[in-house]
């Protein structure tokens, strides 16, 4: 693999793990009942919305869908939204 494409997914790659980090907070949070977890999970819906805004079409889906860490804190989201609604 190409030395700029490695660095890429080595990005990639620890853009995804730190997602993960503030979705298994969020978890965890959720599980003890403390509301610090809207915090977790209301940083890695902006974080994943805004990397998601640098892509385009089905790249842009993909990401939001494909990938089970941000389809899981999408999911988090709406339900988040739908509760407090």
């Amino acid at each position: 693999m190409p030395s700029g494409a490695s660095t890429l997914v080595g990005a990639l790659e620890l853009r995804l793990t730190r997602f993960r980090i503030m979705l298994t907070c969020h978890q965890v949070l959720t599980t003890l009942g403390d509301p610090r977890r809207q915090d977790f999970l209301t940083m890695a819906h902006k974080s994943m919305k805004a990397r998601a805004e640098l892509l385009e079409g089905v790249d842009r889906d993909a990401f939001l869908s494909n990938v089970p860490t941000n389809r899981a804190i999408g999911e988090a989201w709406q339900s988040m939204q739908q509760a407090t609604n």
